[in-house]
């Protein structure tokens, strides 16, 4: 009996709370989270780029990355682009999925360097939450790594002010095609994946010195 009604007093307890305590406490924080955003690149948007790509995954961990969708389609319907969003999240994603690799290629243990490497391929492809969860949080040190790709391929964006033109998506590199813009031209594109590529590489290269430094192989 205990073991059925259980996910009822789960219910009862669990929803209110959420209703009543942490969604009035999320919203607060996703305005504020905004607002910032906002304001960060609005005053140097070439800082802002590498700098929030960095700090990209926690937003992610926390579930704002959903409450700042609002900047990016504010920016589409108004200018015809998006700098803030999606070029961020494109560029973060690279960069855990280019840790998840180097994770993987520490790892000797064959099964678990499978598993980290396909977690790897998502996260290029725009799914980071199993890299992330599944590779990364729990190396802490490694997470400096993918601060550094992440920083180094939101140079490139911020430099050159990639643009995004499609609301929604995760963005990874099946999502390309979000960064081609309305007249055909390539250039916007071309920043995208030379941006996305100095990602991976670069938090490639840093988690494995991290690695090879820092960590003995896991038991």
């Amino acid at each position: 009996m205990v073991s059925l009604l259980k996910p009822l007093l789960t219910m009862l307890i669990v929803v209110p709370i959420t209703l009543i305590v942490l969604g009035p406490i999320g919203t607060e924080l996703s305005g504020v989270v905004g607002n910032a955003l906002q304001a960060f690149f609005s005053a140097a948007s070439i800082i802002a780029t590498p700098v929030c790509s960095a700090i990209y995954p926690y937003l992610v961990m926390l579930g704002l990355d959903k409450a700042i969708t609002p900047i990016m389609v504010e920016g589409i319907s108004s200018i015809g682009y998006d700098l803030v969003v999606t070029p961020m999240g494109f560029i973060s994603n690279l960069a855990v999925g280019g840790s998840a690799l180097a994770v993987a290629m520490h790892l000797k243990d064959k099964g678990r360097k499978g598993m980290i490497a396909s977690f790897g391929v998502t996260a290029l492809c725009g799914v980071t939450e199993p890299a992330f969860y599944g590779s990364l949080i729990m190396r802490p040190r490694v997470l400096v790594g993918t601060a550094i790709g992440a920083a180094a391929g939101g140079l490139i964006a911020g430099i050159f002010q990639l643009k995004n033109y499609v609301v929604g998506g995760c963005p990874g590199f099946l999502a390309l095609l979000f960064f081609l813009p309305p007249d055909g031209s390539m250039g916007n594109m071309i920043v995208a994946l030379a941006s996305g590529i100095v990602a991976v590489v670069v938090a490639f290269i840093a988690c494995t010195v991290i690695l090879k430094k820092a960590y003995k192989e896991d038991v």
